[in-house]
């Protein structure tokens, strides 16, 4: 017989005002979904991609990152991306969609600092990732309010694993290349 005992003082890492709520769940496979997306942001909510398959360059804010598998990548809200790999790439992917973010230290509806990069290495951390993915993806697909509350304690676990990753591997985004014309950009992307 095994016991494990809870030997830390737990503090629930979501309360108060950071109460984070599952909207959408997604997921890609290159072999089904060869269409790539337009660029877009979005205003109230997180996404994080689990990238399963396939390596390409995703562009994120005015970035090219190169993502492979096992990474994970954090689309703060406002920030513009494009999701667009092409079939020819094999990218098959998890996608969450997280409102209700308020984390300590962080604007509303951000798990990372605006200035740092948001591709991240999951490491041994992966196959547990996908496979709490892969949970979320089939209670939400057998449908009934029952399954989507135990999805939502899923997307809690999820996130629950996630952060430690996030802080312990945050790396700051280079430098662009020019203040003012990362600020046109913004404004036209803006004001499309």
């Amino acid at each position: 017989m095994l016991q494990c005992y809870v030997r830390n003082v737990y503090e629930p890492p979501f309360q108060g005002e950071n109460c984070p709520r599952l909207l959408y769940f997604g997921e890609t496979d290159a072999a089904v979904d060869p269409s790539p997306r337009v660029m877009h942001s979005h205003d109230d909510f997180v996404e994080i991609i689990l990238i399963r398959s396939g390596s390409c360059e995703y562009l994120i804010g005015s970035r090219w990152q190169d993502v492979r598998p096992g990474d994970l990548i954090v689309y703060n809200s406002g920030i513009l991306h494009d999701e667009g790999c092409w079939a020819e790439r094999g990218v098959s992917t998890f996608c969450l969609a997280i409102s209700g973010l308020h984390p300590p230290g962080l604007r509303e509806n951000a798990l990372v600092p605006d200035g740092v990069s948001p591709v991240f290495a999951c490491g041994e951390a992966f196959p547990e990732l996908e496979q709490l993915c892969g949970i979320i993806r089939d209670a939400l697909s057998s449908g009934g309010r029952s399954m989507e509350a135990y999805a939502q304690l899923l997307t809690e676990a999820f996130l629950a694993r996630v952060l430690p990753l996030l802080s312990r591997t945050a790396e700051p985004a280079p430098e662009p290349e020019s203040v003012l014309g990362a600020r046109i950009k913004e404004y036209l992307d803006r004001h499309y």
